[in-house]
């Protein structure tokens, strides 16, 4: 579906590919211009808390996390991602090294 000229699932799919190169900032790039042409779209909020993620960013990643819940609350991979992040961020605050964690769906 295009929005505002912008290929939303091909735009999404770069993304994805830029996380799985290690290419944050591009997929945090791609995500915000998906989120400028559509800012209710819940993949992209959540790809956008992945990249945020990597780049050891938890609040941020927090902050997209649960948007992207709000839109979609039945979608579990939001869900379990949350968790994810919640935890990490929990740990962090006792005392842990640094912030990292993974997807749920192992990336």
């Amino acid at each position: 579906m295009s929005v505002a000229g912008i290929d939303v699932p091909l735009e999404l799919d770069r993304a994805e590919q830029a996380l799985r190169i290690g290419r944050h900032d591009l997929a945090l790039e791609i995500t915000a211009k998906v989120l400028t042409a559509e800012p209710d779209h819940a993949g992209a909020h959540y790809l956008m808390s992945r990249a945020e993620c990597l780049r050891e960013q938890p609040h941020q990643a927090l902050e997209s996390i649960v948007k992207a819940v709000r839109l979609q609350p039945e979608e579990p991979l939001y869900l379990a991602f949350h968790g994810v992040l919640l935890g990490a961020v929990k740990k962090k605050r006792r005392g842990g090294q640094s912030f990292s964690t993974g997807s749920p769906d192992g990336s």
